[in-house]
């Protein structure tokens, strides 16, 4: 099959689109027609998108982006996109298989641009779930409150926050969570591992394999490994048939750390020519032939899978935050995240819900008072808005 990419012909081109340009009359701007040039209504200049982790967002930030969701939701937009998500997970060529970031990254960015069509200042912020797997119980966490993306009843119904009531493309009157009952949130070791590789067939592996297949399997790529945090979040998150996580908010913001590891993977192991052409073998025996580099884009023809390895996407459309980190001496950079200098290095934690479980963080921050002439260090502040009590974060 002839490698050349196709001109554009889709229904909905404002979701095609891969450059700022391109998108602007969606936005009601203009443009003078160079690739990036758009001018809102506002007077403003559009900016590529900059994905934060959800905790790394200013509190007006976050309640813009949670209103810009409820408003997606009552337009239709979300549930089109949550619908996308069930058609290519029943046809195939988007899961267990080479094609898997490259679609998602594609997925994700028309998620994006219907996002940002209520509030262009906006960008689809990422779950590093690494922050919540490092607290004794990571259900505890502050991600799980009304302030962030809410609360379940007994009966596993999102009922408070902004998504709720939230009504499923099933029908269902709210998403459902069973959080922290299996599954994990994704570790360092995870992320580590995947930065590792050398080889891009073991970043868009061959995950359904048969066992002729002549490439040895690896039962921790990474997206393997993706689908335990959507075991942990349960409910929605976890029901697979009929498909159900494109109805949770959160699904959007895990698949958007998922790209950004994958695009940390990209920036430290190939060129910038490999990053926009290198792709695994067409093997019959290891994937589906819609995994194939040239096959159809599941959903999105006339895109091909690999036209989702374009540096456009990161040149044009969006960008992302580096994760948040902090040393013996500087903090995490948000009033959400504590740093945990009890364990090992020095890492950024979520901090805990009031009656969650605060037990083993007891160094804190290393200070040097000069002029009194010694070092100390100040105790963790794990809780939020209340103070840890012999393990538990209790209001005081």
């Amino acid at each position: 099959m002839k490698a050349s990419r196709k001109v554009l012909t889709l229904k909905r081109r404002e979701l095609e689109c891969i450059s700022q340009s391109c998108v602007c009359s969606y936005y009601g701007g203009k443009t003078n027609g160079s690739v990036n040039d758009c001018t809102l209504p506002n007077g403003q200049k559009l900016q590529k998108a900059l994905r934060k982790e959800i905790r790394m967002l200013s509190d007006k930030e976050r309640n813009d982006f949670f209103k810009a969701m409820r408003e997606m939701k009552k337009s239709g937009g979300f549930d089109y996109i949550a619908l996308i998500h069930r058609l290519a997970f029943v046809n195939g060529g988007a899961h267990n298989g080479p094609a898997f970031f490259v679609w998602h990254r594609e997925y994700l960015k028309r998620f994006e641009i219907l996002l940002r069509k209520y509030n262009p200042t906006l960008g689809l912020p990422y779950w590093d779930s690494t922050l919540d797997g490092r607290l004794p119980n990571p259900a505890d966490s502050i991600l799980f409150t009304k302030d962030f993306i809410g609360s379940t009843n007994k009966q596993g119904s999102v009922v408070t926050g902004p998504f709720t009531p939230w009504k499923t493309i099933e029908g269902d009157p709210y998403i459902t969570r069973d959080v922290g009952k299996v599954g994990r949130c994704f570790t360092e070791y995870d992320v580590d591992r995947t930065l590792a590789q050398t080889k891009v067939e073991r970043i868009l592996a061959y995950t359904s394999a048969r066992r002729e297949c002549p490439i040895k399997p690896e039962w921790d790529a990474f997206e393997i490994t993706h689908g335990q945090p959507h075991l942990f979040i349960g409910g929605d998150m976890a029901t697979f048939i009929p498909n159900k996580p494109g109805n949770d908010p959160i699904f959007y913001m895990h698949h958007c750390f998922v790209d950004l590891v994958f695009e940390l993977w990209r920036e430290k192991a190939q060129n910038r020519t490999q990053r926009a052409n290198d792709y695994p073998a067409d093997i019959a025996a290891c994937e589906s032939e819609k995994h194939f580099k040239f096959a159809n884009m599941t959903q999105f023809a006339p895109l091909q899978n690999w036209d989702g390895l374009r540096n456009e996407y990161t040149d044009n459309m969006f960008e992302y935050q580096d994760r948040p980190t902090c040393s013996f001496t500087t903090e995490c950079g948000s009033n959400y995240l504590f740093c945990d200098r009890s364990h090992t290095i020095p890492l950024c934690v979520s901090k805990v819900r009031q009656g969650g479980n605060c037990a083993g963080f007891t160094n804190g921050k290393f200070l040097d008072i000069e002029f009194l002439k010694f070092n100390f260090f100040v105790g963790e502040d794990p809780c939020l808005n209340c103070n840890c009590v012999n393990g538990t974060c209790i209001l005081q």
